[in-house]
């Protein structure tokens, strides 16, 4: 831009490929498959709504690619004084794992005794002992 102000932008590309059993272990819990009473093909005996990779309509990755995952860049740095000396610089991102089936929740488990922790994205609402210690606000 000019000598004292520099603007700094780009592009993160990152696509989602689920890892891919080689044996076909995998099994998923569908709770519409669960109301409609389907069992699985492979395993009859298995509980309505429960599905394995080989059962019709099973993705065998688990969950499907998803390969629009852009997250843009933006940055800038600015010479106060014109000397080099003292500057200014920020910045800004955009990225997360928001469309990435089974990442629309997490459970954080801590090493004590106090129990598992629920915590769903931004913003957060979390549920559980000792939450100020997950908003760095304390030690636990």
């Amino acid at each position: 831009m000019t000598r004292r102000f520099t603007l700094i932008y780009g592009l993160r590309y990152e696509p989602f490929l689920p890892w891919h059993e080689q044996q076909g272990r995998m099994g998923s819990f569908f709770p519409a498959d669960y109301a409609a009473g389907i069992h699985s093909t492979l395993y009859p005996l298995a509980p309505a709504g429960l599905l394995f990779a080989g059962d019709p309509g099973f993705n065998p990755n688990g969950v499907p690619n998803i390969y629009s995952h852009f997250m843009p860049r933006l940055g800038f740095a600015w010479d106060i004084f014109g000397t080099g000396r003292t500057s200014l610089r920020g910045g800004e991102r955009r990225e997360g794992d928001g469309g990435v089936p089974g990442r629309q929740a997490e459970t954080r488990t801590r090493s004590d005794s106090a129990g598992p922790v629920a915590c769903r994205p931004s913003p957060c609402r979390c549920a559980g002992p000792s939450l100020s210690a997950l908003a760095g606000r304390g030690q636990g």
